[in-house]
């Protein structure tokens, strides 16, 4: 009897060993499925994150895409003639010509301010022959001519 006495208090111990086991193994699956519910949680809040990035990316293109389409090269606007006397920094004349108007104002341009562009060799004829495609002309400066009485600068602006 004492013989399954002992054996029976081996099988209790080894019972309470089980179970406490069964408890852990429990515990740990109650733990695995709250953690998997978090790490889902998680996915899905990250997928939302990437979907409404890939949509701002999206919305970014397309207005950098209109924003590129709303641009314009800048072209002049203004014919300009300025003449210097030497040593002075107020100019001696001013001419501004709107360039849309240029043509009908080469027309009435006095003969004076026609040669003294000719002289350097401008036309203004074919200044305006030089319009590009877009409508307009390049800010550029055409002359920058300084002798001893004069300091000439013709520009489209």
């Amino acid at each position: 009897m004492v013989g399954l006495q002992g054996k029976r208090d081996g099988l209790e111990q080894l019972r309470g060993e089980a179970e406490a086991r069964k408890r852990n193994f429990d515990q740990a699956r109650i733990q695995y499925k709250q953690r998997a519910v978090i790490r889902d949680e998680r996915r899905q809040a990250l997928n939302e994150l990437r979907s409404q990035i890939d949509k701002y990316r999206i919305e970014f293109e397309e207005a950098r895409a209109e924003n590129r389409a709303k641009e314009r090269p800048k072209t002049a606007k203004v014919f300009k003639l300025l003449i210097y006397e030497d040593g002075k920094s107020e100019p001696k004349v001013t001419l501004n010509i709107p360039l849309v108007g240029l043509k009908a104002a080469n027309d009435l341009l006095p003969s004076k301010f026609k040669e003294k562009v000719l002289d350097y060799g401008l036309d203004l004829e074919q200044i305006l022959k030089q319009e590009t495609g877009e409508g307009g002309w390049e800010p550029i400066t055409l002359l920058d001519v300084k002798d001893r009485q004069e300091h000439i600068i013709i520009s489209l602006e």
